[in-house]
């Protein structure tokens, strides 16, 4: 909708490479909302300066989506985002956020260890498998406990719905199946 702007935070080379990607599609899809990218690392101190003076106005209530990324920051840079978001949310905004648990990163740091440990003729591991042990090795941050945690940096939780669970489901796992105990998205 043309009154609703959505501002979009990445590091530069990330958006850089988005909008290369959108130009070459054939038609090139055109917003339906006003968007503004602004590059900037959300893992230092002083992005907020950046999304200021590219036109947030924190006296509107605004929606916060913080998706996969917390897990590959420290823990002060996690508490550092989360409280300088809350400094920027007005009364009536919400805070989305994908976390993973304890449990998600112990699991996957153990199958990368069994594969590690593995003689390289009888390991058989897939390309997809790799790719995750790869990027769960960089996880850095988890939260087992969101009801006592983003009460602790400013937010109330409202609802925690767990991947694979019926507010989470996506059409991707089969009806009745048990979520996953390793990411949550909180809302």
């Amino acid at each position: 909708r043309p009154n609703i702007t959505v501002f979009e935070m990445d590091q530069q080379s990330v958006i850089s490479c988005k909008l290369d990607l959108l130009a070459r599609i054939r038609p090139s899809p055109k917003p339906k909302c006003n968007v503004v990218r602004v590059a900037a690392n959300l893992s230092e101190i002083g992005w907020d300066a950046s999304l200021v003076l590219a036109g947030f106005s924190w006296e509107s209530p605004a929606v916060w989506i913080v998706e996969g990324l917390v897990y590959y920051f420290e823990e002060e840079q996690v508490e550092s985002l989360f409280r300088t978001v809350n400094s920027l949310a007005c009364p009536g905004s919400r805070l989305c956020v994908s976390c993973v648990s304890e449990i998600g990163i112990r699991a996957q740091t153990s199958a990368a260890q069994e594969v590690s440990n593995s003689p390289s003729e009888e390991a058989v591991v897939s390309a997809s498998d790799v790719s995750t042990m790869e990027l769960s090795s960089k996880f850095k941050w988890a939260c087992s406990t969101p009801e006592t945690y983003f009460p602790s940096v400013g937010f109330q939780v409202c609802e925690i719905a767990w991947l694979g669970g019926d507010k989470a489901n996506y059409g991707r796992w089969p009806q009745g199946c048990e979520p996953s105990r390793k990411t949550m998205y909180i809302t």
